[in-house]
C-alpha cells in the first residue's frame, strides 16, 4: 500500500512539472509582414499602420504625427495699429487628399496695442494716417478702434479705405477714415426722438448707411428744430466740429466696439427714421445685447444719445 501511495505522488509531480513547462514555453520569435497603412496621414490626422506576424498572428500598429499645416505665417509681435500672432496663422496651402481644403487658421491674435498720445496735428486728412505716437517703434499709421481722438473722444470706428460723409447741407460729400464718439452719453437724457406734438411729423430724406449721421441730423433739425434726440447731439462741444447723431448702421459699427466705449447697456437713437407707412417710428439700437441687430421704437420713447463726428 505504501508503494503504491509513493508511486501515486511521483506521477502527480510528474504531471504538475509537465503542466509547468507547458506555461514555460518559448514567445513565439515573431516574423512581420511589411506594414500596411490604415490611416492617410493629413495636416490634422497623424498616419497609422499595421504589420501582422506570421506565425502566430499578432498584431503591431504603429501610430504617426499629423504632417501639420502648410505655407502659414510665422508669429509676429503686435504693432501700436496692427493686431499681432503668438502662433503660426494664414491660410494652409497643402493639397490634395493630404490637404484640409484652405483651412484658415487664426492662430492666437493679440490686440493692436493702440496708440499713446496720438499728436493729432499729424493726421493727413488724404490718407487717414498719422505720422507717429508716443509708444516706442510706433511707426504711424492707423489708428485703432479705442484710441483717443483729435476732441478726446474714443475712436469707434475706423475704414482704412475711407468712407464718404455726406455734408450737413446735403450738396456733396467729404472724405472721413473715422468715427469719433464722445466720452460718455450727452447729459440731460434720456432723451425723445421727436416732441408729442411731433411724433406723426414724417420726415423724409434720413438714410441708414455710414457717413449719413451728419445730414440725418440737419433734415431733422430743419424739420423739427426741437427734436430732442438730434438737438442734444448737435449741441455737443463746438458746432464747428460737427457732431451728429448717428445713422442706424453708424451706431451698428459702434456696438461692435460697444466694451470700449463703455457702451454695454440701453437702448440708443440713431438719427434714422423708420420708411412709411411707419413713419412714427425711428431705428435705435440695443447695446445691451450681444448682437448688432437694431430695432424701431415710437419717437417719444425716451432713450439714450451718444454723439459721434466723422473725420
Amino acid at each position: 500500500m505504501k508503494n503504491l501511495f509513493r508511486m501515486f505522488g511521483i506521477i502527480t509531480t510528474t504531471a504538475i512539472i509537465g503542466f509547468a513547462m507547458a506555461a514555460c514555453e518559448e514567445p513565439c520569435s515573431h516574423t512581420w509582414s511589411a506594414y500596411v497603412t490604415k490611416v492617410v496621414p493629413t495636416c490634422t490626422v497623424g498616419r497609422t499602420e499595421e504589420r501582422t506576424c506570421t506565425k502566430c498572428s499578432d498584431v503591431e500598429t504603429y501610430y504617426g504625427d499629423p504632417l501639420g499645416h502648410q505655407g502659414l505665417n510665422e508669429p509676429k509681435a503686435a504693432t501700436c495699429s496692427e493686431p499681432g500672432n503668438s502662433a503660426k496663422y494664414g491660410t494652409c496651402t497643402r493639397t490634395g487628399a493630404q490637404g484640409c481644403g484652405g483651412t484658415v487658421i487664426a492662430g492666437t491674435v493679440i490686440t493692436a496695442l493702440g496708440h499713446q498720445n496720438i499728436n493729432w496735428t499729424s493726421f493727413n486728412a488724404t490718407n487717414g494716417k498719422i505720422s507717429a505716437c508716443d509708444r516706442a517703434n510706433c511707426a504711424g499709421g492707423f489708428a485703432v478702434v479705442g484710441d483717443t481722438g483729435p476732441k478726446g473722444g474714443k475712436i469707434a470706428y475706423v475704414k482704412r479705405e475711407g468712407f464718404d460723409v455726406t455734408n450737413s447741407s446735403g450738396d456733396g460729400t467729404d472724405k472721413a477714415y473715422y468715427l469719433e464718439a464722445t466720452p460718455g452719453d450727452v447729459e440731460g437724457g434720456p432723451f425723445a426722438w421727436a416732441l408729442a406734438s411731433k411724433v406723426d411729423t414724417n420726415i423724409t430724406g434720413t438714410e441708414k448707411g455710414i457717413g449719413k449721421g451728419l445730414r440725418n441730423t440737419q433734415v431733422v433739425l430743419t424739420a423739427d428744430s426741437s427734436a430732442p434726440a438730434a438737438f442734444a447731439a448737435n449741441g455737443y462741444g463746438n458746432p464747428s466740429d460737427s457732431w451728429f447723431l448717428p445713422s442706424i448702421e453708424e451706431l451698428q459699427e459702434m456696438h461692435k466696439a460697444r466694451i470700449i466705449l463703455g457702451m454695454t447697456t440701453g437702448l440708443y437713437w440713431s438719427s434714422t427714421q423708420d420708411v412709411a407707412p411707419y413713419t412714427s417710428e425711428a431705428f435705435v439700437q440695443n447695446f445691451g445685447s450681444g448682437t448688432p441687430d437694431s430695432l424701431v421704437a415710437g419717437k417719444i420713447h425716451a432713450y439714450r444719445v451718444r454723439t459721434v463726428r466723422a473725420f
